[in-house]
């Protein structure tokens, strides 16, 4: 009996199921600007991510690759940044929501590997310079608890992505023919989007002439059809 009355709820069970809304997620937001920046240490940090309905004020710890040390190995100045409540809740505005949040998650920057070249001229300083992409997961909670650092109701969660400039500056030693292993930060600095393409004047002057003379051939044919 209990055997049949299993199978007799279990298409009731799928039917409630499928009548139950689908959890929607919402796209990735682009990042248009802002900026970080890592040590190589796990060390405090601030980050900012601006762009359409999007305004985060994040601090949390960051982490590098260390960027370029001995001539000839390979290097990235790749990064990462993992949000977390040092002073509280921050204004915030994402999917939707605007106001003092606190932040969970983090961010991935990735860079191209390069192989370190000594410093054209010999010892000094030099800036590394090459383009990353960054992708990253976001949550906001309602700050709780007596200090108003614990997490309380989830407010949004969103996921980012971007790309931009991240910059090095270390010292080369030529008797050694190592960049400093001094902690020099590396700084990320996001791009603004793209502007759409518009057609040049002369793309719409072609494609204008390629018209008119469709239009001119289909009349054309019509007016040799018998009548």
């Amino acid at each position: 009996m209990r055997v049949f009355q299993a199978l007799r709820a279990a298409p009731v069970c799928a039917v409630l199921l499928w009548l139950l809304p689908a959890v929607v997620h919402a796209d990735p937001i682009l990042v248009t600007g802002g900026s970080t920046s890592g040590s190589l240490s796990f060390n405090p940090s601030f980050v900012s991510l601006t762009g359409e309905g999007l305004r985060i004020a994040g601090e949390g710890y960051s982490s590098t690759s260390g960027g370029p040390g001995q001539v000839g190995t390979t290097a990235t100045l790749d990064g990462t940044f993992s949000f977390a409540t040092i002073s509280g809740a921050l204004a915030q505005m994402a999917d939707g929501f605007t106001g003092p949040a606190l932040l969970d998650g983090g961010l991935t920057f990735t860079t191209q590997p390069f192989v370190v070249q000594p410093r054209p001229g010999g010892s000094g300083e030099t800036t590394f310079t090459v383009p990353f992409t960054m992708t990253g997961a976001i949550q906001g909670y309602a700050p709780s608890g007596p200090t108003g650092r614990d997490f309380g109701a989830l407010l949004f969660s969103i996921d980012v992505f971007g790309n931009g400039t991240a910059t090095q500056t270390k010292t080369f030693n030529a008797a050694t023919g190592f960049y400093s292993s001094v902690e020099s930060p590396i700084v990320y600095a996001f791009a603004p989007a793209a502007p759409a393409a518009t057609p040049e004047p002369a793309s719409l002057l072609l494609f204008g002439t390629g018209v008119a003379g469709m239009m001119l051939r289909r009349y054309r044919q019509g007016s040799k059809r018998p009548t």
